[in-house]
């Protein structure tokens, strides 16, 4: 008369560790899901965005529209905005520290932990989104979690998307910059190649490099630049997922100033 008593206590153990399982995959979820809403929540103006219901709102030229009165006062690390025409692109820059580069891996526009992080400028580009050499940025790709981040980099591999988006609209307080895709990498050993340079020995060097990543890309658009550039990279999952990353080569096109 024993046995049918342990075999009901062992169907309560295993109902019990379903529902634990199930809360804990629920919380998890919900965690997740609030993480994305916050990270998505990133507005260009938020003002004009709570004024009107405008998500990013643009100006004649697609350049979005900042308010960098409030940005700046949010967070003082916000150096720029980059917007990408026709795709989902539209983000905050933030200056990485060497303190801590890779701080903003995992730290949202508002400087609070997200593991969707926010797009950063490379701690060793000194000269900012203007003056550096080749100004690196990078940002997570996460596709389908409410806001892609820099996921839309990732299909620049396709020569057709690339070519259709080349243009790339980067911007500080100060200045706004068209930019123009030239080569797309698909780095298979992110971490073990040269596609995130940020200095060079001499404009020679620099042209080398440059020769160097067009003949390293999977795509390739126009011309090459001479003296400066700037460079989009993100996660991407096409050939070895586990450890790739879409590097995008870019170069000035037009710059003024604003202010």
């Amino acid at each position: 008369m024993s046995k049918p008593k342990a075999k009901k206590k062992g169907y309560i153990v295993l109902y019990a560790l379903a529902f634990l399982l199930a809360a804990s995959a629920l919380g998890v979820w919900a965690w997740v899901g609030s993480m994305n809403e916050r990270a998505s929540g990133v507005s260009p103006s938020p003002a004009a965005q709570e004024h009107d219901g405008t998500d990013d709102p643009f100006d004649s030229e697609g350049f979005a529209i900042v308010d960098w009165e409030y940005w700046q006062s949010r967070n003082p690390a916000i150096i720029g905005w980059v917007n990408v025409p026709g795709t989902d692109i539209s983000q905050p820059i933030c200056q990485a520290d060497g303190s801590d580069p890779d701080y903003w891996n995992s730290h949202d526009a508002y400087g609070r932990y997200n593991l969707m992080g926010c797009p950063f400028l490379h701690a060793d580009c000194q000269g900012g989104l203007t003056g550096s050499a080749n100004c690196v940025v990078q940002g997570h790709n996460v596709s389908g979690a409410g806001s892609g981040m820099f996921a839309d980099f990732s299909e620049f591999a396709d020569e057709g998307f690339a070519n259709e988006h080349a243009k790339v609209l980067l911007q500080t307080p100060t200045a706004k910059m068209e930019l123009a895709a030239f080569a797309v990498e698909v780095v298979p050993n992110a971490g073990s190649d040269d596609s995130l340079r940020t200095s060079f020995d001499s404009d020679t060097d620099f042209q080398r490099y440059v020769a160097e990543r067009v003949a390293a890309s999977a795509v390739r658009i126009g011309g090459a630049p001479s003296s400066q550039m700037w460079t989009f990279s993100t996660c991407s999952y096409l050939l070895t997922p586990e450890n790739e990353r879409t590097v995008v080569h870019c170069k000035l096109v037009r710059k003024s100033s604003v202010g």
